[in-house]
């Protein structure tokens, strides 16, 4: 037992610093950091904790997991504040509430060593299981980290943990009402331009029951005007000006290989920060076996629906959801296949751009390529 102890031990640590290492960095995190994130995290990493704090308190308080996860970690550190691993604690356990994979494993961690928290072996195999299958997440650690904790908790108790894990599903962050001209942000997602018309590819359920509709982000703002819905297949055509805006070409695969590393572009649903995850193709089909679907261990974020899924050449293969048929998916997401975009944009005069498969890019020219695509769409009523 006592060597079981000393090696958990020794994982937290090693687990902390790689954490901390990916995060001074910029590496190995699965989330790209945003416009907004991006003045805390260059703040935080110049070591300016005051700016860093004032930048990160309000989106975190908005319910963005990332300024959540380090809020926590400079109250774990006394950056700026004083040391309080109450707070560090809190802080993580939101963000690891929303499926944010690195807040999951510093939960787990916490609970281990009695950080914030009463120590509790089962609530950390909790959290590290959870973590070891979270494309955010840094999966070996915690893998090893689940593995040696589950060592400790006696097979009844382990199966009761593994029955809630399996029910588990994260937390979504409430939707903030902000008003003008004499309307209400009701919703905001995010959609993708597909030709040089202006036309946008989003999901119906954003847009359905808006008085206005709205883009932000990337390019710019501007006006969206609905062209065409589909509410079977949960989709939306819209169109708007592209204001320096680039059209995403379409992977002339058409079908989303088992294996293949995909990158999901969106928007959260408070803030200018573009959104970003990554993982692989898990599944060719929905999370219910639904075909016209498939599944991706990225974790699909509130406010990203409707956002492109785009394969190693930065081209699209799907259009990532978070309607009714992703609900079963408790890991990862679920996006809407390339065959299914693609009649749905034929059926309304819409010619897509296909490009053929080239060399792999790297993940940031990949992110870089559909940011300039990608838009957040606002639904005002």
């Amino acid at each position: 037992m006592r060597r079981t102890r000393r090696r958990l031990h020794r994982t937290t640590r090693l687990l902390w610093f790689s954490l901390a290492v990916s995060i001074a960095f910029g590496l190995s995190l699965g989330s790209l950091a945003g416009a907004d994130q991006t003045a805390g995290v260059k703040a935080w990493k110049a070591k300016d904790y005051q700016r860093a704090f004032q930048e990160f308190s309000p989106l975190a308080e908005a319910g963005d997991a990332v300024a959540q996860y380090f809020l926590g970690t400079m109250h774990l550190a006394g950056q700026h504040v004083p040391v309080n691993p109450a707070a560090a604690f809190r802080w993580w356990r939101e963000a690891a509430d929303q499926g944010y994979g690195p807040a999951q494993v510093q939960v787990a961690a916490a609970y281990i060593r009695g950080i914030g928290v009463a120590v509790d072996v089962g609530e950390a195999f909790h959290w590290a299981s959870l973590a070891a299958a979270n494309a955010l997440a840094p999966q070996d650690a915690a893998t090893k980290l689940r593995d040696t904790l589950a060592q400790q908790l006696q097979p009844d108790a382990r199966r009761g943990i593994e029955a809630r894990i399996a029910a588990w599903s994260p937390r979504r962050a409430p939707m903030p009402e902000f008003t003008g001209t004499n309307q209400t942000l009701k919703k905001r997602g995010s959609g993708f331009f597909v030709d040089d018309r202006g036309h946008v590819l989003t999901n119906y359920h954003l847009v359905d029951g808006c008085g206005t509709l709205r883009r932000s982000g990337g390019a710019g703002n501007g006006d969206l005007t609905p062209i065409a819905t589909d509410s079977t297949r949960d989709l939306a055509l819209l169109r708007g000006a592209l204001d320096g805006a680039k059209p995403l070409a379409a992977s002339s695969q058409r079908r989303a290989d088992l294996g293949a590393p995909v990158i999901v572009v969106g928007f959260p649903i408070v803030g200018s920060n573009t959104l970003v995850t990554n993982g692989i193709v898990n599944s060719q089909v929905g999370a219910q076996g639904q075909t016209g679907f498939f599944q991706v261990s990225a974790a699909i974020q509130p406010g990203s629906s409707g956002g492109p899924v785009l394969d190693a050449s930065g081209h699209f293969i799907g259009l990532a959801t978070l309607g009714a048929e992703a609900t079963s998916a408790r890991q990862g997401g679920v996006a809407l296949a390339l065959a299914v975009l693609a009649a749905f944009l034929a059926e309304n005069g819409v010619n897509l751009e296909w490009a053929d498969r080239g060399q792999p890019l790297s993940s940031q020219e990949i992110v870089a390529n559909g940011i300039r695509g990608a838009i957040a769409v606002e639904c005002w009523r």
